[in-house]
């Protein structure tokens, strides 16, 4: 969504010159068509005072990503070429037709013309042919997983791009309070130094506080801008637009709190039963890729031991000749091969022997990953669990640094505690306030790295 600032355009000086001067044009000349033609033109070509913002929705930002990554788009064309790979492996079951013609001429003027037209079936290839269509889908189904998982990553880096300019936004409002709580107690401190009530050092400190407050809002500011850049190179959007986004996208928003209820109760879970559900390793793209070149595996083994068995395959051929002085002739031939292998050196033997040791890497590589995703997933849970206990902490002393403060102010101000000790006070809330911030950005990045460990998509909803 673009929202543009164009109140101030009708009132710039070139536009209301030129404006004036069609409408004195029109009243001398009394043509209207000629006065539409220059409301159209002059409505057209007015400059616009202000600059174009991006307004981005959690839509708009999958939307962008769906047309314009290329990672995604690398995946889904790979896809596309598994997919044909798999429907290309059942031409082994499928007849092989071609036709032929020789045309010949010597130097008696002797011409002859031969055609032909053949048909083999092959019955029986050792099973080589259903061990290949086998490798075909599971390497298909592989890429559909890569796609998959691609999506879950994108999912992830605009999660953590948001959750950056989200938690940008926040510190910038509070960096803006402190700079006017800042600007208010020296305005109060100088009252009170000018009227002989507090000393020249209060003073002098309030004074570097508040510009060191000032410094810290303009840094936090260039680091809002730098975010919103990280969001438009992941989206495709060029860097130099302004991006501004809806006010539906905060942080709670970017993961739902009944999700991260039910991870809580598989985290309590697993620790009762000292191990993970077995479904939550199952249903990872990583075991569900070793799985499937645990199964591609056998079938290169079967593929290897076809060579063993013989091969039967029937070919009826036509053919038709032709030298223009006699009567064509017709032939019909048909033939049965049968090939039985006996001795080639070994090789099929050694074939398949290496493919027997490379299935039992797969086996292996499938039981480490399954050992690789428990240890990775438990570690995971047991991180949201921890930050989702420090985050009720962190809220129930901010309420009560919160409290602390203005108790703090109204001492002051009364005389009854030193500048000292309600500046600590102050300083104190600051300090909670960023660190409550803070934690509540990383519970929010530690949940979304779970659900993109368990392989959750939102590009498609």
């Amino acid at each position: 969504m673009h929202t543009l600032k164009v109140s101030d355009a009708f009132f710039h000086p070139a536009s209301y010159t030129l404006w004036r001067n069609f409408r004195s044009f029109y009243l001398k000349e009394k043509n209207l068509s000629f006065l539409f033609i220059a409301m159209v033109i002059f409505l057209a070509s007015f400059p616009l005072r202000g600059e174009a913002k991006v307004i981005l929705t959690w839509d708009d930002c999958t939307k962008l990503l769906r047309e314009r990554n290329i990672d995604l788009q690398s995946a889904t064309h790979s896809l596309e070429a598994f997919r044909y790979a798999e429907k290309q492996s059942y031409a082994g079951f499928l007849p092989e037709v071609s036709a032929g013609i020789s045309l010949s001429n010597n130097k008696a003027k002797e011409r002859y013309q031969n055609t032909s037209l053949s048909i083999t079936q092959r019955f029986f290839s050792g099973f080589a042919d259903s061990a290949n269509v086998m490798m075909k889908k599971y390497d298909r189904q592989n890429s559909e997983l890569d796609l998959a998982s691609a999506k879950v990553e994108l999912t992830y880096s605009l999660r953590a791009a948001l959750a950056k300019i989200i938690y940008a936004n926040e510190f910038l409002k509070v960096s803006q309070g402190i700079v006017e709580r800042r600007a208010n107690n020296f305005k109060k401190v100088e009252l009170l130094f000018e009227n002989g009530k507090e000393n020249r050092g209060t003073y002098l400190l309030l004074q570097g506080l508040l510009h060191r407050a000032q410094i810290e809002y303009e840094e936090i500011k260039d680091l809002r801008i730098w975010a919103a850049k990280d969001l438009a190179s992941l989206l495709g959007i060029d860097i130099s637009e302004e991006i501004e986004l809806d006010p539906s996208l905060t942080l709670s928003s970017l993961v739902d709190e009944k999700e991260r209820s039910e991870l809580l109760d598989l985290y309590k879970q697993a620790e009762k039963d000292k191990k993970l559900s077995f479904d939550l390793i199952a249903a990872s793209f990583d075991y569900k890729k070793s799985l499937n070149n645990e199964l591609s595996s056998q079938m290169v083994v079967h593929s290897s031991r076809s060579a063993f068995f013989p091969t039967l395959s029937l070919t009826q051929e036509y053919s038709r000749s032709n030298d223009y002085v006699n009567d064509p002739r017709n032939s019909w031939t048909f033939s049965v091969a049968v090939n039985i292998p006996i001795f080639n050196g070994g090789q099929n033997f050694f074939d398949t022997q290496v493919a027997i040791e490379k299935r039992t890497l797969a086996t292996l590589a499938r039981r480490k990953s399954e050992l690789d995703i428990e240890k990775t997933l438990l570690e995971a849970l047991k991180e949201l669990n921890r930050k989702s206990e420090k985050i009720k902490v962190e809220k129930e002393l901010l309420e009560a640094y919160e409290l602390s403060d203005r108790v703090a102010t109204e001492q002051y101000f009364n005389s009854f505690i030193s500048f000292r000790d309600w500046n600590w006070a102050y300083t104190d809330l600051v300090d909670q306030q960023l660190n409550y911030f803070a934690i509540q950005n990383d519970l929010v990045m530690q949940q979304a790295l779970v659900e993109r460990l368990k392989g959750k998509n939102l590009l498609d909803k």
